[in-house]
């Protein structure tokens, strides 16, 4: 039977970061798991303000472990530990990702929306739309952290608060379209318009019957 998590109500905000697999606006289930609001944080390595936060994380992390479990578990001995190096990184398909590496790895996660606004160049904030939000562009989210225990193990989480873009990026895709896939139509190969159907043949007309006096 799964325990309640002890959750750290204190927010923290996040450097700014690209965003990864941002689903802001309508959840997403891994596998036969609960539908969830996420993003995946991609802090470069090194940069003062990644490694503060990181480290910021870790210690919200001891503290919820002491709280919930008595005493402070190592990382290999919990089910889910949120951050993840970028250079080792593995997908559940067994794949890396090039745009992870250099960089900490950390995912954000709520069953419930997250507050998602765009800030403008007076720096006040807006409410975003979806077509906005995307993999690639640049966030700041707040968030919180909690341990939890379940018949699977322990683990540690972060809730995922709210989500502030804050610049465009170049969008990840799985897609390795390119405009030179296109390079061998020309407007001469395919013509100006569409071209219409030949319109079906009429059929032919029927012979009229004798003593038809509507002929006369």
């Amino acid at each position: 039977m799964s325990e309640t998590p002890t959750n750290n109500p204190v927010k923290l905000v996040s450097p700014k970061f690209r965003g990864s697999f941002v689903h802001a606006f309508k959840a997403q289930a891994i596998g036969k798991g609960t539908p969830k609001f996420s993003i995946t944080m991609i802090l470069p390595k090194g940069v003062p303000a990644s490694e503060e936060f990181k480290t910021k994380l870790k210690r919200r992390f001891e503290g919820d472990m002491m709280e919930k479990f008595g005493k402070i578990l190592p990382d290999e001995a919990l089910k889910h530990y949120p951050i993840k190096d970028g250079d080792t990184y593995v997908d559940n398909d067994g794949e890396t990702r090039p745009e992870y590496k250099g960089a900490w790895v950390i995912k954000a996660a709520n069953e419930r929306a997250p507050g998602v606004m765009v800030l403008q160049d007076d720096n006040s904030r807006i409410p975003a739309e979806p077509r906005e939000i995307y993999s690639g562009a640049w966030y700041v989210i707040s968030i919180t952290t909690f341990a939890w225990s379940n018949e699977n193990g322990r683990g540690v989480s972060v809730s995922l608060s709210g989500i502030l873009k804050v610049a465009e990026g170049d969008k990840f895709s799985a897609s390795d379209f390119s405009e030179n896939d296109f390079a061998g139509v020309t407007r001469e190969a395919v013509g100006s318009t569409m071209e219409k159907p030949t319109a079906p043949a009429a059929p032919p007309a029927k012979p009229k019957a004798a003593g038809n006096y509507d002929d006369l």
